[in-house]
């Protein structure tokens, strides 16, 4: 039986509400001012929190200073990287434990006539880059989207916001929003845009999705966990199997390995994709822009990440390698003509990243950097020759038989509390990892210009 919350836990809940349903810029300005310390500490994590709340202070001391016009910058969040509040919800359903845990997932299913207003992005993905794009003399906007939604309709959008004569002109793009930024360039070729950065970008696709459709993906178990109401085949089968976003990133087939854009490869087993929805997403692959020289990229790889999936007991057998970020594996963020960099890093986790943030700088200001890996293989140096090529394999059953008691959100303590937001929102609460930094080259020595 769990035990009942003290009353000053119910008081450190309600400190951790106002984070929830603050939107970014409250939260900013929060920070700049040192406000609101007990629920940002908790909400990111208190050693996060005091980076940021530093940043803060410095970044508005910098706009303070200089009068000068800062270019704009439009950081594109990725696949579930925007907070959402559908229909009826009185704040952020996506993501607030507290609304997880009265079952409010279920709202979260795609109905046409039920638009979900956005609330803004998930910073703690998020609101390092942007702080130290402010303090850098950029002016940074967030771009966020209803990533429930096909990437054609949110590259629509995209391209509206664009086609305004202020609109930002330097892009930085994470993940799925990668390919809605190349969906806007397709659907808009002429859009006075000066450079994209892609980061993680699945541009053939990954195998995460798969997961999520089985209901097998370790965070959808979370979810599940914390979800009072409803089991991970549930939410898989009747939420998350309405999202046309998830099929839109599902592999493309790679030579003969199993065609996951088809239905009928699916197991008959447990949740399955939705037949029109999967064919839908077939049919939309082409509708992206080539790469041109307006386009960069940034990819993570040394983080297990699947890299194929074949028919396996109970449903499908998945095989992990470190040639990835956890996420995206190397082999799908390959795309013909695009300069693309490496780095040792975590797919949730590379906009915060100690050496990608910098490498972003060099890139917005002279499209060229020398701070990260012009290749997968230096940006694995650190790892042993056997770790690179260890494969591992684990399936549908294995995952589905991990524990999935459920967490009663009003028994748990503070420090719970940050382990299960924590693994809500996929980012370490701590410093950025500063892994083993190769030595590949000097720094350009062509001067920036501001």
């Amino acid at each position: 039986m769990a035990r009942r919350p003290s009353r000053a836990s119910k008081s450190a809940l309600g400190d951790l509400r106002w984070a929830f349903r603050a939107d970014d810029r409250q939260i900013l300005d929060a920070l700049s001012r040192g406000r609101h310390r007990r629920g940002l500490a908790e909400y990111f994590g208190e050693r996060m929190h005091g980076e940021l709340e530093h940043l803060a202070h410095l970044a508005h001391r910098a706009a303070a200073r200089s009068s000068a016009p800062r270019r704009k910058v439009l950081i594109v969040p990725g696949m579930m990287g925007s907070r959402l509040a559908p229909a009826r919800a009185t704040s952020t359903v996506w993501i607030d434990p507290e609304h997880i845990a009265s079952g409010a997932l279920a709202r979260l299913a795609l109905r046409e006539h039920r638009p979900a207003p956005v609330r803004g992005v998930l910073l703690h993905a998020y609101a390092l880059l942007h702080l130290k794009l402010r303090i850098a003399g950029f002016a940074p906007e967030f771009f966020a989207y209803d990533w429930r939604r096909g990437i054609a309709e949110l590259g629509a959008q995209l391209a509206e916001h664009l086609r305004a004569a202020d609109a930002p002109r330097l892009l930085i793009a994470h993940s799925m929003g990668g390919l809605v930024a190349r969906s806007a360039l397709a659907q808009r070729p002429h859009l006075r845009l000066e450079r994209l950065i892609l980061v993680g970008t699945p541009h053939r696709g990954c195998f995460d999705p798969v997961l999520a459709l089985r209901g097998t993906h370790p965070f959808v178990r979370s979810l599940a966990r914390l979800d009072r109401r409803h089991s991970a085949s549930w939410l898989a089968a009747r939420v998350f199997s309405t999202f046309r976003g998830l099929y839109d990133l599902l592999p493309e087939r790679d030579g003969g390995a199993l065609d996951l854009l088809r239905a009928t490869r699916w197991p008959s087993a447990g949740p399955r994709p939705n037949a029109r929805l999967i064919a839908r997403a077939r049919r939309a692959r082409t509708a992206l822009a080539p790469a041109d020289g307006r386009m960069v990229q940034i990819a993570g790889v040394g983080h297990p990440t699947i890299e194929a999936v074949l028919p396996g007991p109970g449903g499908f057998a998945y095989f992990t390698r470190v040639q990835g970020d956890g996420t995206v594996p190397v082999a799908r963020t390959r795309l013909a003509g695009l300069r693309t960099w490496y780095v040792q890093a975590e797919h949730g986790a590379l906009l915060r990243h100690a050496r990608v943030i910098p490498a972003l700088l060099d890139l917005l200001r002279m499209g060229d950097t020398r701070r990260l890996a012009p290749r997968p293989s230096q940006a694995l140096q650190s790892l042993s020759p056997a770790r690179r090529r260890a494969r591992t394999r684990t399936d549908d059953a294995v995952l589905s038989a991990s524990p999935a008691s459920k967490i009663e959100l009003r028994g748990l303590d503070r420090a719970q509390r940050a382990a299960l937001l924590e693994e809500l929102d996929g980012v370490p609460r701590g410093r950025a990892a500063r892994p083993r930094r190769p030595r590949l080259h000097r720094r350009p020595r062509t001067r920036p210009r501001p």
